[in-house]
């Protein structure tokens, strides 16, 4: 039993996908 749902497991990886992806153009800027 999910509190969020099935619709809201995927947004919780694309988040830290596009987190990562600031700090990697962070890091390599």
């Amino acid at each position: 039993m999910s509190i969020f749902g099935d619709d809201a497991t995927p947004a919780l990886p694309a988040s830290f996908a596009l987190d990562a992806g600031r700090l990697l153009k962070r890091w390599a800027g």
